[in-house]
């Protein structure tokens, strides 16, 4: 079980990584940095965790940075799924900056199992609002055999969040949001048996 201590040091080479990324690879700081977040706590850490998220919104949408998707929990394991949408680098860096200083950072390394930050491509998808559950689907490779089987089949994810860059621990390259309804999970199923292989989480928006 990875100790506080060697949470904080990931997490702080994770921000150094996202911010080199952009300074060195993308040379861009002005557009907006979302950070797709799939995060796993230690057993009866989950309310350290939850407090965490909500002060981290507090101190987020100062700086003009909201949670676009989420925050979700899965309802077979202790893993919170959400984005967490910087405004621009120079946010992302103000909002870590805030947390360290607040103690929020510590709190989120205390209760860290395992995680993956992914800076990843923005995501315009409001019908998100409205989805208090849902049902991600985590595809490693290239995703169109599995957009195409949805289309032939009628159906469409409310959005899709592609990785540009892993910063912390290591995601899949696209993770599709579907509603969590019957016929979506048959669906997967069914792709499952022709030979696809993904990774499926099923979450709850919390309140």
């Amino acid at each position: 079980m990875p100790s506080k201590l060697t949470n904080t040091l990931k997490d702080s080479l994770g921000i150094m990584k996202a911010v080199l990324y952009r300074t060195f690879v993308e040379r861009n700081w002005s557009k907006p940095q979302p950070m797709f977040n799939i995060l796993e706590v230690k057993e009866g850490k989950e309310a350290l965790f939850e407090d965490f998220l909500k002060k981290c919104l507090e101190v987020s949408l100062k700086y003009d940075t909201p949670i676009s998707l989420g925050p979700y929990k899965t309802n077979e394991t202790r893993t919170y799924i959400y984005v967490t949408h910087y405004a621009s680098t120079a946010a992302f860096l103000k909002v870590a900056t805030s947390l360290l200083f607040k103690g929020l950072s510590g709190k989120r390394a205390a209760a860290t199992q395992a995680t993956s930050w992914t800076y990843c491509n923005p995501t315009n998808a409001p019908q998100l609002s409205t989805l208090n559950k849902i049902l991600m689907v985590g595809i490693e490779g290239d995703p169109s055999s599995f957009l195409n089987f949805l289309n032939q089949k009628g159906a469409q994810p409310a959005a899709i969040v592609k990785k540009i860059k892993d910063v912390r621990g290591k995601a899949l390259g696209t993770y599709l949001i579907l509603e969590p309804n019957s016929e979506n999970k048959k669906k997967i199923e069914a792709f499952k048996k022709q030979g696809g292989s993904i990774r499926t989480y099923t979450a709850t928006k919390l309140p």
